[in-house]
């Protein structure tokens, strides 16, 4: 009984975690399918699907919205103007591999909204590009689990709560400090 509801629980985080803080939850995904909680195809799977909703969120977002971004974010502006040269020169490789230029994909993405990028070719070359980033990072997570497991052997029983606590956490600091485009929707509601 317990497993089954920490197995839902787990898939669950996988997918919403995804969507908010994509690199961490498909870490810790992987190492609770290391750990035998649930199969880490469905982890994969599941980060995939949370990771592409956002990401063409943000990308209709940005289209619509991109100017009105960049003018409350100037700082945005400077990433824009580094980005943009590189973009204009590889648009397809950067749309196919964006999600592995870890820092910047949020760039890329408003980026790409304000060049206007076709939604097909976006939706193409994203799902290409977080498929890569879920399956790669999913199992480099997964079979270097074994290693990050044993570290936390000393602590025993506390494995899944630690985890947990962890992800929790950076939940709650993305929440409060980072949030790029839901301080934007929210201020666009009132």
């Amino acid at each position: 009984m317990l497993e089954n509801i920490l197995e839902g629980c787990g898939l669950v985080a996988t997918f919403f975690g995804s969507m908010f803080e994509g690199e961490v939850s498909m870490i810790t995904s992987a190492i609770g399918a290391k750990m035998g909680y649930y199969s880490i195809y469905l982890a994969i799977l599941l980060g995939f699907a949370g990771a592409y909703i956002a990401d063409v969120f943000k990308f209709f977002v940005s289209k619509s919205q991109g100017k009105k971004i960049l003018a409350k974010r100037p700082g945005l502006q400077v990433k824009m103007d580094n980005m943009s040269q590189w973009f204009d020169k590889y648009p397809f490789i950067i749309l196919t591999f964006y999600k592995l230029f870890f820092g910047t994909t949020t760039v890329i993405i408003l980026l790409a909204g304000l060049k206007g990028v076709s939604n097909i070719r976006f939706a193409f070359h994203s799902a290409i590009s977080v498929a890569l980033w879920a399956i790669l990072l999913g199992s480099f997570a997964y079979y270097n689990g074994e290693s990050m497991l044993a570290k936390l052997e000393v602590i025993g029983m506390c494995k899944l709560q630690i985890l947990t606590v962890i992800s929790t956490a950076i939940f709650v600091y993305w929440l409060a400090m980072k949030r790029p485009f839901m301080s934007y929707c929210y201020s666009c509601a009132s």
